[in-house]
């Protein structure tokens, strides 16, 4: 109910803005004027992020399944894409919040990991705003799904070649997020070791 009530609202959101491009400032058949406008577009953007900040309230009572159908919406269906930063940064914290319960490390993560490669590959290459919200979203799930691996396990090997290829792609806000999590992963005792070889990799 809460994925309908994000894309219904995603969908709501698309088309009001349609309708103001095609009409010249129109909604609803009425004018707007800036102001109002905007305001629509918040309100649009607030029940997204209402539905988001839900999703994360209920992420302790996933299972691994759930969260698996999760991240397909999360990855597929616009959050991580969203141009509201507010609705982007609920959805990565959905995420986030989703990766640190019990289902992800009961099995979640082996079926997280996948999504998040194969969306990382197809969308390497892109080169607009969406992409780089939807790939610094993606890097930042990366490296939270890899502190919840096991120490030695392969995997988070190569989750820190994927953060570091992320890593030299020019978007700020992709380096930001890959920062961000490769400082987590090079604590872990696994890592540790290799923060200078990591870092000459650079």
């Amino acid at each position: 109910a809460l994925f309908e009530a994000y894309a219904n609202e995603a969908a709501a959101a698309a088309e009001d803005e349609e309708a103001v491009s095609a009409k010249g400032g129109k909604g609803g058949g009425r004018f707007l004027s800036t102001a109002e406008a905007a305001q629509l577009r918040a309100a649009h953007g607030a029940a997204r992020r209402g539905a988001l900040a839900a999703v994360s309230e209920l992420a302790p009572l996933l299972s691994a399944a759930q969260l698996a159908a999760l991240f397909a919406f999360l990855i597929g269906r616009g959050p991580f894409e969203d141009d509201d930063a507010a609705a982007h940064a609920a959805g990565v914290q959905a995420a986030m919040d989703a990766l640190d319960s019990p289902a992800a490390g009961a099995g979640g993560v082996a079926l997280v990991l996948p999504l998040l490669d194969r969306k990382l590959a197809s969308a390497a290459d892109a080169d607009s705003d969406t992409a780089d919200r939807l790939n610094g979203a993606l890097v930042a799930c990366v490296g939270c799904a890899a502190m919840r691996l096991g120490e030695g396990d392969a995997r988070v090997n190569a989750a820190l070649s994927r953060l570091l290829a992320a890593l030299h792609t020019p978007a700020e806000y992709v380096q930001k997020a890959v920062s961000g999590v490769l400082a987590r992963l090079c604590a872990r005792p696994d890592v540790k070791g290799r923060a200078g070889d990591l870092l000459a990799d650079l």
